[in-house]
């Protein structure tokens, strides 16, 4: 790459320290037969001997994979809907086309359903997300990275009203951030993939600010370059405990600036491209991101030594009886 990039990286304690909704999808993931414990992990796989297995499996922590191809969806749905107790449902789908809609209807007969994952490319009509929409469980929602939507899809998400996590392909970054402060429980948002390169709205950066209180999270995975206008709305959103993006042309110092005002962070990854910057304006937001780095590791160790003496204390008072 013949432009120079700057990452800064907080490692180490930090990453143990993000709590509640990053380690909710985490878990959730593990538990749901999911390729990966990570997001950013996670591949499409064609199971071996399909044709000769059978193609749903439920554990004892309730939950099931389904492999979904036309010939069985009848009897797919029929599985799925007997099983009232399911709460995390990982979804394979043989074809790279429109996933059925009357499959993802019968989820809304699952009032225990909290984490979906579909792990496969599939393609999603405004009908499909609208028929997911209406599962009123939801709190993970995690899609394959090169599944496809419509446009004027996302505007059905704010009905889930109990989602907390979401991770979707980055190409619809933009689409999915002018809705997302309609979800009022919203914690943790990643995008995978390639992202939009243009600038951000006002409108949708507003939306963006409007979730200050409710989002810990924002990330991308690795190399999903998006447009530096997300700091400036992201800035605003100071619960933010991690913070992992890269940026492409039209860094700031000003963005540099208002990326420490989040005082709440406990893992800070913010990668940008220097072109443009004079080489004063690039030593100083270096300095700057090199400050947030050090106040974000020192706020995590001591919050870790704070819960490693709260574990103690019970210890040392039963040696001392």
């Amino acid at each position: 790459m013949s432009r120079q990039h700057v990452a800064v990286v907080v490692v180490g304690l930090c990453v143990t320290l993000v709590a509640g909704t990053l380690a909710e999808v985490n878990q959730h993931l593990s538990r749901a037969d999911s390729p990966a414990l990570e997001p950013s992990e996670a591949k499409p796989r064609e199971p071996s001997g399909a044709k000769s297995r059978d193609t749903s499996r439920i554990d004892a922590e309730c939950s099931m994979r389904l492999y979904v191809t036309p010939s069985r969806l009848a009897e797919l749905c029929d599985t799925l809907a007997s099983r009232s107790d399911v709460c995390r449902l990982t979804l394979s789908y043989s074809l790279r086309d429109e996933f059925p809609v009357s499959l993802l209807r019968v989820m809304r007969q699952l009032p225990r359903l909290e984490f979906v994952y579909f792990d496969t490319e599939v393609v999603f009509s405004a009908e499909a997300v609208e028929a997911i929409s209406n599962c009123p469980s939801i709190r993970a929602l995690l899609i394959h990275q090169n599944s496809k939507f419509e446009s004027n899809s996302f505007r059905h998400l704010r009905n889930l009203k109990s989602l907390r996590s979401v991770q979707l392909p980055a190409k619809y970054a933009h689409a999915f951030l002018a809705q997302v402060d309609y979800i009022p429980e919203i914690r943790w948002i990643r995008f995978e993939g390639q992202c939009p390169q243009q600038p951000v709205t006002r409108a949708t950066q507003n939306a963006i600010r409007r979730l200050d209180g409710r989002l810990k999270v924002f990330e991308t995975s690795a190399y999903s370059m998006m447009n530096s206008s997300i700091l400036r709305a992201l800035s605003g959103v100071r619960s933010l405990e991690v913070l992992s993006v890269e940026v492409e042309e039209g860094f700031l110092l000003s963005d540099a600036v208002a990326l420490s005002r989040l005082k709440n962070l406990r893992f800070f990854s913010v990668g940008f491209s220097s072109e443009g910057l004079s080489e004063a304006d690039k030593r100083a937001a270096r300095s700057i991101l090199h400050r947030i780095r050090i106040s974000t590791q020192t706020r995590s160790r001591a919050e870790l030594e704070g819960r490693l003496k709260k574990r103690a204390a019970p210890q040392e008072l039963d040696h001392g009886q």
